[in-house]
């Protein structure tokens, strides 16, 4: 339930983030958040860490499992998830090219923005691949060295990171993207540690404690530090601390993991509400295809409102509002056009038997999280290192897939649900 109630905040608040315009046949995008009780909320509805938490916590779950089976390998385990997560990038990837290459024939300014921006939502799905990657080492590290070594190192790590470039130390902007993986790898196993109960163990004054001293730390790291008091770019604040993340991210997921940890001892064995478990068992397995296609889902309603922009992309703050409902609505009943197909695609790829060359496997993993990467970093369009990322997600589904049978291989991890195989 954490984890797809912080994807639902997430794709909500991306449909919310930019205020696309026309004004003198320009088309124009900057935030469209402003103010300090917005700049409050960026904290409340800060998910991301969450959702890293709550992946930590399945993918250990998944390893456990795994360690019952006899004579598994770590190909068994990668192999599978790679599939499903590398199938379902591939496919938005491939519709966007599709449409950026035609928009930039009738207009080469237009595909050119449209390419630095359409893979922008991306960076997530390079990080989850990480996770993925890195999971069963994550738990052996917690399991064998303890469960403070691992954050510790990752925290320690990002606290230098942020060192220098608050200091001046760091010359040039790329510098920070390290921060990309120390950050969300913490709060990935700060999962690993709540899976293990570590923190639901003790006393209940404890997380308590953790959570007033992760709130008191964020006062002073925003207060007396450098840190920006907003997490998400906003009109009047650009600077935030997600972009490149910082370590006020893994002070938010220690947070979270109290709340969680706090959460989870009211509630106890309760069951949830039906219409909540409904739409949990909807949502769970599609959660990533829903991010995926949350952004292109956007961008095409905005296509909407370019056929009448005075109308429908207005300049007036008052009516831009107005309008945003409507947006909202139809934004959702897009994307259940579009998951129809996209569930059936993520279907089929679930369908193929993976390969269990390790080889193989190893080097689509590399292919995989590289292609996603270029996609994010470089974008998605006609030009040499966009086309790159595309051919490095084609070949790691290439090298994935087993060509002998079509049969379906059900391994005794496979819960058939592609959210979960982190």
């Amino acid at each position: 339930m954490a984890r797809t109630g912080s994807m639902v905040v997430v794709v909500v608040l991306h449909w919310l983030f930019l205020r696309v315009t026309v004004v003198e046949g320009t088309m124009r995008s900057k935030p469209a958040l402003a103010g300090p009780v917005v700049a409050l909320l960026t904290w409340v509805l800060m998910v991301l860490p969450l959702f890293f938490v709550a992946a930590g916590f399945a993918g250990t779950r998944v390893v456990d499992r795994l360690q019952g089976a006899e004579g598994w390998s770590y190909t068994d385990y990668l192999a599978p998830r790679l599939l499903r997560l590398v199938g379902p990038v591939l496919a938005p990837v491939v519709v966007s090219l599709a449409v950026v290459v035609v928009v930039t024939i009738s207009s080469s300014g237009t595909g050119a923005r449209l390419t630095a921006v359409t893979g922008n939502h991306l960076w997530f799905m390079a990080v989850y691949l990480l996770c993925v990657v890195v999971g069963p080492s994550a738990v052996r590290v917690h399991d064998l060295a303890g469960w403070w070594v691992l954050p510790a190192v990752l925290l320690g790590g990002s606290l230098l990171v942020d060192l220098a470039w608050f200091s001046g130390s760091l010359g040039y902007e790329q510098a920070r993207w390290p921060n990309l993986v120390l950050v969300w790898l913490f709060c990935h196993q700060l999962g690993v540690l709540h899976a293990r109960g570590t923190v639901q163990r003790l006393p209940t004054p404890v997380p308590v404690l953790l959570l007033l001293l992760a709130v008191l730390t964020l006062v002073v790291m925003v207060q007396l530090g450098p840190y920006a008091a907003t997490n998400v770019g906003m009109a009047d604040r650009p600077v935030s601390n997600l972009t490149p993340p910082n370590s006020a991210l893994s002070v938010v997921g220690v947070a979270q993991l109290a709340v969680l940890t706090l959460v989870g001892r009211a509630v106890g064995t309760r069951p949830p509400r039906p219409w909540v478990g409904t739409a949990t068992r909807w949502l769970g397995p599609r959660l990533l295809l829903v991010y995926l296609w949350h952004v292109p889902a956007l961008g095409a309603v905005t296509f909407v409102g370019l056929l009448a922009p005075d109308v429908l992309l207005p300049a007036g703050t008052g009516v831009w509002l107005a309008l945003r409902p409507f947006y909202l609505v139809l934004a959702v009943l897009l994307m259940g056009l579009v998951l129809v197909p996209v569930i059936a695609w993520e279907r089929t790829v679930r369908s193929w038997k993976v390969s269990t060359s390790r080889p193989a496997v190893l080097t689509a993993t590399v292919l995989g999280i590289a292609g996603t990467a270029i996609a994010w970093h470089a974008g998605i369009g006609p030009r040499p290192v966009p086309l790159v990322g595309v051919a490095c997600l084609v070949a790691a589904m290439v090298l994935l897939v087993e060509r002998t049978t079509p049969d379906r291989v059900r391994r005794p991890d496979d819960t058939g649900d592609p959210a979960a195989v982190s």
